[in-house]
């Protein structure tokens, strides 16, 4: 009995130890395959892999660290740092995973547990090249630009080619004026390590900033050749591309993408959304729907695709047929209440709010957060539609709820700051945007809003430091030297704004904007010949521009030269006889002159190269009613309204003439006769809508003007989101009028009545900075449109008060 006891145990010895073989074997057998797997950048197979390690022994660190790793890779940020403080709390003096982690809260701008992990890093060994890195991007997050240079020049000593050392110093040398000691530096970094994607990826932004652009373009395609399964390669060498306006370049990369990406059905996804995008965006939507359709057919079940294409149906203005497809996915769906149903029902609902049935945009969200009542998109919706309903408070709790599960949402956190804007507490509203600045530090769009509330509060140091971060992000951007050129403008500081043309001159050489803003730098120190140099340069980098064309010209006229004026009006059609501005420039000197038939001749001219442009038909009206034409007057405004799809300048303009005619409410009631035939008549809800708002002062208008202007939004035309701003302008919501006229401004920035829309707005807001500089615009020249008094008015105000 004794021996057969013995020999049981024996044999369960040897089955312990033959299992325990077994399970290391296979461990090492999936350790292996996931290193081989990371070597071929296939990071997704190679995090099942790791984790298979994990399920056989949840206490392998060498797995949870390769792990971590394999999901930094796939960008899984809150995964990583999971699995690094498994490691960290395993092995507290595991180098790697200290550095790591200690980078992730960097990544999320939590500096003080950063601080933690650098100051253990250095406790260790004072050298450490990771420490000190950790210690130098604190640094830098502080402002301390020499204590951070010293730090990682410090770590690149210690290891020369360090990656992240390197990248920081490289980066820290491109912010104070060192191009090429960044250059030589990333250089070094690769001589250490010749295939690392990072740094290339690193250098060629860098070369790209400075405009290097060949040797931009080569590294981006190279680093897509040496890892081409890696769809972040490739959709960085498609941005670079778009980023250049190449379209044609964008869309061979884009398409393949597609093509080479295909083994993850996630990823394929990403890749194919990526090319629809870009179809959308720059190509129209027919082709984006066209390419989507066919995707679809070869895979019919992928949901993304199908709630992709009523999205491209949204940007279509074909409401139904999004709406179909919202609900194909709907009724696909095996479990009703499941996040895709919910999602699709969420853009039922925003379809619905676009067409102007806000009461079936309710219900169907409500709906949705009956489901469940954290759904972010849901609660971001219903948001939305208390705040366009005038009810601030509960869109900020709907908007604060959202961000629970998504504290750091760029998006979400400025729907909360505009919240509190309209709830009339700015302070919050800068706190928010602050915070979501601070876990976002290369959103510039959060930075530009910050800056635009902090010009509300009149604190333009500090809006100017936000401009500052922004140019720090993406040295070459444009629009925010153009604010900053605004901002100093405001204030008259024209030494400052000569030193913005500079920078924008130095960063864009071979584009007019630099030229232009130190002409009209110039222009405000009433320095006339030196603004007409700058305005001449700008030409000759870009001779259509249209902007440098008529600031030259009111810089002649106000040195009392129109016969110069006339004479460079007249070489430049010689130059380009389509030029429309050039002639319109003309027609007006003409017409300023009462020499009417040679006006009528060049507004013509104009109108047979672009029949689209409002002022045109103004002009041409304003000429046939100087020589007694007041039928063809009318006939050239209608035909105006028409083919600009309601010019909010020819309906007012129109408007008035029959109002001073008195045949206004004829034509209210003719607008009124086309809605009631076609109800759908987009034209003429905004023509209408215009004239209410203008015109009548009754409660009853305006709530119909804010009816008829509902479903305009989305249309995208300039026209008409200048009446739905204008609407909005009128019935108190400042906010939302804003953010339509800067839209409208987009399409047609050189409408006058837009810019006086849009600077009232601004004025509204307390934004003297952008209400001022709209509002010179609205005035510059033949300001000829109803309300062009006031705009002097308001501006005259803005100029005393400085």
């Amino acid at each position: 009995m004794l021996k057969c006891t013995a020999v049981a145990g024996f044999l369960v010895f040897i089955l312990a130890l033959t299992a325990c073989g077994g399970a290391d074997d296979r461990k090492a057998a999936y350790m292996k395959k996931g290193q081989d797997l990371i070597s071929a950048a296939d990071y997704e197979k190679a995090r099942v892999e790791f984790k298979n390690v994990l399920q056989i022994d949840p206490k392998d660190v060498a797995a949870q660290f390769s792990l971590a790793q394999t999901l930094e890779k796939l960008q899984d940020w809150r995964g990583a740092a999971g699995s690094y403080l498994a490691v960290i709390e395993a092995d507290p003096i595991n180098k790697e995973a200290l550095s790591k982690m200690g980078q992730i809260y960097l990544l999320s701008r939590n500096v003080e547990e950063a601080k933690k992990l650098a100051d253990k890093l250095i406790a260790l060994d004072a050298k450490d090249p990771d420490g000190l890195t950790l210690q130098a991007s604190i640094k830098a997050i502080n402002k301390d630009v020499d204590g951070a240079l010293a730090d990682a020049r410090a770590a690149l000593d210690a290891k020369p080619g360090h990656l992240n050392a390197s990248a920081l110093l490289a980066s820290l040398y491109l912010q104070t004026g060192k191009s090429d000691e960044s250059i030589a530096t990333l250089k070094a970094a690769l001589e250490a390590s010749p295939n690392n994607s990072t740094v290339q990826a690193i250098l060629a932004r860098v070369y790209a900033q400075l405009g290097k652009h060949e040797e931009a373009a080569e590294l981006f395609a190279a680093i897509v050749k040496q890892e081409p399964k890696v769809l972040g390669h490739r959709l960085r060498l498609a941005q670079y591309h778009l980023a250049r306006k190449d379209l044609d370049k964008t869309e061979a990369a884009l398409k393949e993408a597609v093509a080479e990406i295909t083994a993850d059905p996630k990823e394929a996804t990403t890749a194919k959304l990526a090319y629809i995008e870009f179809l959308g965006q720059h190509r129209g939507a027919d082709q984006a729907i066209t390419t989507l359709e066919k995707m679809l057919a070869a895979d019919k079940t992928n949901v993304d695709l199908r709630a992709a294409l009523g999205k491209v149906y949204e940007v279509a203005n074909k409401p139904e047929k999004a709406r179909a497809i919202y609900q194909s996915i709907v009724d696909r769906a095996e479990d009703k209440k499941g996040p895709q149903a919910l999602s699709a029902k969420t853009r039922i609902a925003v379809v619905a709010a676009r067409q102007g049935d806000k009461g079936e945009a309710k219900k169907v969200v409500a709906e949705v957060l009956q489901d469940n009542p954290r759904d972010r998109d849901a609660l971001v919706l219903r948001a939305t539609l208390a705040l366009d309903a005038g009810d601030p408070a509960a869109a900020i709790a709907d908007y604060r709820a959202a961000l629970k599960d998504d504290a750091n949402s760029p998006e979400t956190n400025r729907l909360l700051a505009k919240a509190h804007i309209a709830n009339k507490e700015p302070a919050l509203a800068i706190d928010t945007l602050k915070k979501a600045a601070d876990a976002n530090p290369q959103d510039i769009t959060i930075r530009g809003d910050l800056a635009n509330l902090y010009s509300t509060q009149k604190d333009l140091d500090s809006a100017k430091a936000q401009l500052d971060e922004i140019l720090k992000v993406d040295p070459a951007n444009v629009p925010t030297y153009e604010a900053m050129f605004k901002l100093h403008a405001f204030k008259k500081d024209w030494v400052q704004a000569h030193a913005v043309a500079k920078r924008l001159k130095i960063a864009h050489p071979n584009e007019p904007t630099g030229f232009y803003f130190d002409g009209l730098a110039y222009q405000g120190e009433n320095k006339l010949p030196e603004s007409l140099e700058q305005f001449e340069s700008a030409l000759a980098v870009s001779p259509d521009a249209v902007q440098p064309l008529s600031q030259l010209i009111k810089s002649h006229l106000a040195m009392r030269k129109p016969e110069v004026a006339e004479k460079r009006l007249i070489e430049v059609i010689e130059q380009n006889s389509k030029n429309f501005v050039a002639h319109n420039l003309l027609g007006e000197l003409q017409l300023a002159s009462k020499r009417y038939p040679e006006a009528q001749k060049s507004f013509e001219s104009a109108l047979a190269t672009n029949n689209k442009w409002a002022v045109l038909y103004r002009n041409l009206a304003a000429t046939q009613l100087a020589i007694g034409e007041s039928d063809k007057a009318i006939a050239t405004m209608e035909k105006g309204i028409e083919a600009t799809k309601g010019a909010a300048l020819l309906v007012t303009g129109l408007a008035t003439y029959l109002e001073n005619s008195g045949k206004l409410d004829e034509a209210i009631a003719q607008y009124e006769r086309v809605l009631k035939e076609n109800p759908k008549s987009d034209l003429a809800a905004n023509n209408l809508a215009m004239l209410l708002i203008e015109y009548k002062d009754d409660a009853a208008s305006k709530k119909h003007a804010q009816e008829l202007s509902a479903g305009l939004t989305e249309l995208g035309q300039p026209a008409y989101l200048d009446t739905v701003g204008w609407v909005a302008y009128k019935t108190g919501n400042f906010q939302k009028a804003a953010d339509a006229l800067e839209k409208a401004t987009q399409g047609a920035p050189d409408a006058q009545i837009i810019r006086f829309h849009l600077g009232m707005a601004y004025l509204a807001l307390g934004n003297e900075v952008l209400a001022k500089d709209n509002l010179k615009q609205a005035v510059d020249g033949a300001a000829d449109y109803r309300g062009a008094e006031e705009a002097k008015a308001a501006l005259a105000k803005l100029d005393a008060a400085k």
